[in-house]
């Protein structure tokens, strides 16, 4: 799964450095998109009851995001729902797994790098069920799961001037920010794709003015034009 989030991650990459032409997105845009993702849960929790071994696993998201482009700022409010899932087998041959299946609201300041790349860091808040990271004392207690709903992490985006309309490629590393004994790493990537006015720059053509030699005459020995000048 991890070879194929790298070859997904290259090929997006170079879609997105296909087209040359220039972009200026200023105001108001609607985008909806999915993003896939490998996530690392290292742990270094002990008990007498339960040994953690790393895990890993992935996370699959979909989400409505409005956006506000400024000419170096841009900011995302998103609302949306995502599905992750870890599973690995302890020493007894247990197999464990911790799925989450969750509503999230996000919020991604980011700095416009120019007219296609933008960079920022970005929060989420989990609104429904919290994400399952582990269980603190018993893998049959459901009320001892160590759980999260707070994530924050960093993003690069790029703009596309797609033929029916603004679309974005992105990539996302992301944390936990509220686990004690275990460390939660997500890579993500996704493509969103949005309405909205694009605003293409005006190219600028050079007026180039020319006067014939028979085109101004004056009058014989007089700086006054003819009638035919006027």
């Amino acid at each position: 799964m991890k070879n194929l989030l790298i070859t997904l991650i290259v090929i997006c990459s170079l879609n997105s450095f296909a087209s040359d032409k220039k972009i200026n997105r200023h105001g108001k845009y609607l985008f909806v998109g999915g993003q896939f993702g490998i996530s690392s849960l290292q742990t270094n929790f002990e008990s007498d009851l339960l040994e953690e071994s790393d895990r890993f696993g992935y996370r699959v998201a979909f989400d409505v995001v409005p956006s506000y482009y400024w000419e170096k700022w841009l900011v995302d409010l998103s609302l949306g729902w995502f599905h992750t899932k870890f599973e690995d087998k302890e020493n007894n041959n247990i197999t464990v797994k911790l799925q989450t299946n969750t509503f999230y609201m996000e919020l991604s300041p980011r700095y416009r790098i120019n007219d296609r790349w933008s960079v920022g860091p970005f929060f989420t808040y989990i609104l429904g069920k919290r994400l399952i990271l582990g269980a603190s004392e018993s893998v049959t207690n459901a009320d001892s799961e160590e759980t999260t709903n707070k994530l924050t992490g960093l993003s690069l985006f790029k703009d596309i001037d797609g033929k029916n309309g603004p679309q974005r490629f992105l990539v996302k590393l992301e944390r936990s920010l509220d686990v004690d004994n275990r460390d939660l790493t997500t890579l993500l990537i996704g493509y969103q794709w949005g309405w909205g006015k694009i605003t293409k720059p005006v190219k600028r053509k050079n007026l180039n003015i020319k006067f014939s030699k028979q085109f101004i005459n004056f009058k014989t020995d007089s700086f006054e034009l003819d009638e035919k000048s006027k």
